[in-house]
């Protein structure tokens, strides 16, 4: 019996496959590279202007992305959700689910500004040392009204992904 490979059951990729997957993935290198440049740029910004402050946003950025990334992953998991509907040509059930997805934005906005705007449980539970507390209450209180916004977006572009419109997100 001869061994068959998997190349043999492949069908070849065609050339509009080809674009649409390379306009998917610029779209998502052009959004990391421009995560990584504010990164990097708040770095500087905070190194230049005091240790305490550059201290304060590694850890206060450490605080918010545990938080975000830990609620963002509920809104996440929308997109197989919102992507089945679409692929099955069901596009009247997408609104009422994209619509119901905002009461679950709103919820993790509730819980997320709990923990950003009332930080002190925290810092002290992961000791952080007195004199950087101040300047992180102040940086999270910041990035806790933001959270709403954040997580709206993040809302907004799982939606059009699932739709197949990154470039709207971009």
């Amino acid at each position: 019996m001869r061994a068959v490979t998997d190349q043999t059951h492949r069908s070849p990729r065609s050339q509009g496959d080809l674009q649409a997957m390379a306009a998917h993935a610029s779209t998502v290198f052009v959004g990391q590279i421009a995560v990584m440049g504010f990164g990097v740029v708040d770095t500087i910004v905070a190194g230049r202007h005091s240790d305490v402050s550059l201290a304060a946003l590694s850890i206060g950025s450490a605080v918010f992305i545990t938080v975000y990334v830990s609620l963002m992953g509920l809104l996440q998991a929308l997109l197989p959700v919102w992507a089945e509907m679409h692929g099955a040509r069901r596009p009247a059930d997408v609104g009422p689910s994209a619509r119901q997805s905002l009461y679950v934005c709103a919820a993790a906005s509730v819980l997320g500004m709990a923990v950003l705007l009332h930080p002190a449980p925290l810092l002290r539970w992961t000791e952080v040392p007195a004199d950087l507390r101040p300047v992180l209450d102040e940086d999270l209180a910041v990035v806790g009204w933001s959270l709403p916004a954040a997580l709206l977006f993040r809302a907004f572009s799982t939606l059009n992904q699932a739709l197949g419109k990154p470039r709207l997100v971009t």
